[in-house]
């Protein structure tokens, strides 16, 4: 029954499923019984339990309806306690009003007494106080001849109370100006065993004293006497070292940083050992040290910074700034465990003495970070002046440019370090101006360079040149003549060699400086956020602005750069030294903006170059490499037309008949030799053009034709040389062949008479050329059509091609072909 009970407790759930019951019910049936025994029995049982429920619910609906009258009862009951509660308390509220209107004169009459009570008190004690300071001035010659000092400390402690509530006196000043000469003579008493106790370390005595000093309010004199006492000592220290050091015959032990090194160890050795002791007698131990150390820094005979500035001089300009660095790192390594140590020490209200702690540590050098630009500069350009450049041979020349771009690279990369160790990144924008100087300088070097090369070449007479077609060939002729006989029709393809390979020297340049900028973005990136960050903080450690209001420094426009020398400072500073704070606001906003810049530049997508003016540099360097190939081959062209204009051919008469040459078919003339040596010249050179189409091409040269520029260059919309290697190699022969069609234009119209059998062999030829670079994919010059329509008409039919041709091409050729335009 007990299962059946469970079985039939399901109906209460929430998630009851009837068909799940019905077919567990049968699943549980007596192996014995029948399925339609068991059904019927289940359907009995549910009747059953539904009969039970029913008069369940009929007992419970009776109960209800019989106690609803009692319930209903108590409410009301309820309900009438209720107001009467609040009636009563309205009563009780009313007495409370007007007690309080019956008393309240008598209470302010009770303040008023209160205030007359405490006003006689006060009067009592001033007149007390006053009583005291007589009698206290009256004893003090006794008690100083007669009581022990911590009695006339306390003597003094007691004036001073008495003095603070007779400020209203008339003999205030006098009074004042008394109780100081008393404090003075108890303060001349004390500084002899004071200095003794320090000396000694005697924490006993040190404490009394403290304790005198503070009753008196001498607190900031008792500091200064230890300032003083322990001073000395440092300072003696300092003088021994360097007496010890003009003594000594070892010539490196009197370098700057090995006998900085000990000073520094002296020093830290002395703060930890004082520190400790300050704790338990010293009200501000960290700001009592901070004094000690800055004022024994500044205080130094001979000066660091005449220490440092000595021992600069006379090193040469690529030893200088390593110099300052190594010296400075022995700094840096103090600053940083001075640092450690006051961090756990530290208390807003030390900032003050903490900045001027960081300045005294950092000054020595202050001059030379304020410098570092040029001290860069003169370091890389000293370099630059080891590296060597010169112009003997073509491909040494070359191969002296390609060896010379990582030399560079790792010379600015040593700057970028320089950089991080010596100005802990506040000198960002000062590197970025020294490499940007140091690269232009080493590009311009290599660009005069290539303009020697070109003009021992020959080839500072290329597109550009003549006003006129005639100066032009005539031009041609002098550069021709430097290569003696027989230059122009060997072919020598060297210059060819050499321009790809300087060409790829220009890409090695580009990638490196697309290297070296990625790596100068990341890392100047992080650093001077580093550096702004902790720079901003340790400015506003202890003054943390309230809600609403600014902070102290302006924002990255750097227009308004506040310096508050009196705020308080983290002990960050010491480490991370922010030393445009005492000097030169233009650099410290040129700083700021360049960080967010930097800081901008992560999220976006072409962030823009750092180096804007090296950059132009290069890719003006590579154009001009690239200008030098094209002229190496528009120069092996340009050879075979010099003479081109002189041929006899051209004034030649053949048949003088105009009518019996036109019966002549075209194809009976077959071209000139001239323009079969050019003409082959240019298919030759797909072969020597092969390293351009080849698929393992170098980074560099790859980079280098991407980004470079030739003459007669036409790139389509649809189709870019950024893809394959195959593609320069056909923009390369593209350009050449259309500076080929430029230049045989020029040389047709120095031609200075063309007779009837001359002016058709020159269509043959014009022909021919047409056929040759077609096989570029390079279709003829307008001008080239315009010749070739003017040489192929009749003298009847030529007037009225004015309008249809160049101007300029229709009055020459009718020149040369004695037509009367």
């Amino acid at each position: 029954m007990a299962s059946s009970a469970s079985a039939f407790s399901k109906f209460s759930e929430e998630k009851f499923d009837p068909k799940e019951w019905i077919n567990a019910a049968l699943r549980n049936k007596d192996p014995q019984q029948g399925l339609d025994a068991h059904a019927s029995t289940l359907v009995m049982k549910l009747q059953l339990i539904i009969q039970e429920v029913n008069n369940a619910l009929e007992e419970t609906s009776l109960q209800a309806v019989q106690s609803l009258p009692r319930v209903l009862h108590d409410v009301e009951a309820v309900r009438q306690e209720a107001q009467l509660l609040r009636e009563q308390m309205q009563i009780v509220k009313d007495d409370i009003r007007k007690v309080e209107e019956e008393t309240h004169q008598s209470m302010k009459h009770l303040l008023q007494v209160d205030r007359i009570k405490s006003r006689m008190q006060d009067a009592k004690g001033a007149l007390e106080q006053a009583g005291k300071w007589a009698s206290h001035v009256s004893d003090m010659d006794s008690v100083f001849s007669t009581q022990p000092p911590h009695v006339i400390a306390t003597k003094l402690s007691a004036m001073r109370q008495s003095l603070d509530v007779l400020h209203d006196v008339n003999d205030y000043e006098e009074r004042v100006s008394l109780l100081e000469s008393y404090c003075n003579r108890l303060e001349a008493q004390l500084s002899t065993p004071l200095l003794e106790a320090f000396n000694m370390h005697s924490l006993d005595l040190a404490r009394d004293y403290a304790d005198m000093f503070s009753k008196i309010g001498r607190s900031a004199q008792l500091q200064s006497y230890y300032i003083r006492c322990h001073k000395a000592s440092l300072l003696q220290c300092w003088s021994s070292i360097h007496k010890r050091l003009d003594e000594e015959a070892d010539e490196d032990k009197k370098i700057v940083s090995h006998w900085l090194a000990e000073f520094y160890d002296e020093l830290l050795s002395v703060w930890h050992a004082e520190v400790v002791w300050c704790h338990q007698v010293l009200p501000t131990p960290s700001s009592v040290l901070c004094s000690l150390f800055s004022q024994t820094l500044t205080g130094l005979q001979p000066s660091l910074e005449s220490c440092v500035k000595r021992s600069v001089q006379g090193v040469t300009e690529t030893e200088a700034l390593p110099h300052l660095i190594a010296i400075r790192d022995v700094t840096l390594r103090f600053a940083k465990q001075l640092e450690k140590s006051l961090t756990s020490l530290f208390d807003g209200e030390d900032g003050t003495c903490v900045r001027q702690l960081a300045d005294a540590v950092h000054s020595p050098y202050q001059q030379y970070l304020l410098e570092y630009e040029n001290m860069e500069k003169g370091f890389l350009l000293a370099l630059l002046a080891n590296i060597r450049l010169d112009v003997v041979g073509l491909m040494d020349t070359v191969r002296w440019i390609a060896d010379s771009v990582p030399k560079v690279f790792d010379t600015s990369e040593m700057a970028l370090q320089h950089c991080l160790s010596f100005t802990a990144g506040f000198g960002a924008q000062c590197l970025l101006n020294a490499l940007e100087h140091f690269l232009s300088e080493y590009c311009s070097r290599v660009s005069t360079i290539v303009n020697t090369v070109r003009t021992n070449a020959g080839l500072e007479s290329p597109h550009s040149a003549a006003p006129d077609a005639v100066a032009r060939i005539e031009s041609d002729r002098a550069v021709s003549s430097m290569y003696g006989e027989g230059s122009a029709t060997d072919e020598d393809w060297t210059q060819l060699h050499n321009g790809v390979k300087l060409i790829e020297a220009c890409g090695d340049m580009l990638v490196h400086a697309d290297a070296f900028e990625e790596r100068l973005r990341v890392v100047l990136t992080g650093r001077c956020t580093a550096a702004l960050a902790e720079s901003s903080t340790s400015t506003s450690h202890a003054s943390t602005p309230t809600s609403g209001t600014v902070p102290s420094y302006s924002g990255m426009d750097g227009s308004d750069v506040s310096r508050s020398h009196s705020q308080a400072v983290a002990p960050s500073c010491l480490s991370v030294y922010n030393y445009f704070t005492n000097a030169q606001a233009s650099k410290e906003t040129a700083f700021r903006r360049l960080t967010s810049r930097l800081s901008s530049s992560t999220s976006a997508a072409s962030p823009g170059t750092l180096l804007p003016a090296a950059r132009r540099q290069l890719l003006e360097l590579n154009d001009k490499a690239h200008l030098y190939s094209f002229d190496a081959i528009m120069a092996q062209l340009r050879w075979r037309l010099v003479d081109m204009a002189q041929l006899p051919v051209w004034s030649s008469s053949g048949d003088s008949d105009e009518d019996s040459q036109a019966s002549v078919p075209m194809f009976s003339l077959a071209p000139l030799d001239y323009i079969q040596q050019v003409t082959e010249c240019l298919l030759s050179l797909p072969q020597e053009l092969e390293h351009l189409s080849s698929s393992d091409m170098s980074p560099a040269l790859l980079a280098a034709l991407r980004a470079g520029n030739l003459p007669h260059m036409v790139i389509e919309e649809e189709s870019s040389a950024a893809d394959s290697g195959h593609d320069f190699a056909d923009q390369w022969l593209g350009c050449f062949a259309r500076g080929l069609l430029d230049l045989f234009v020029q040389s047709v119209l120095s031609i200075p008479r063309l007779s009837v059998h001359g002016c058709r062999q020159l269509v043959a030829d014009i022909a021919y050329l047409c056929k040759v670079i077609d096989a570029f994919g390079v279709s003829p010059c307008e001008d080239l059509e315009h010749l070739q329509t003017l040489l192929s008409s009749s003298h009847d039919s030529y007037a009225t091609l004015a309008t249809t041709t160049s101007p300029l091409l229709y009055s020459k050729v009718a020149k040369m072909r004695g037509v009367s335009s």
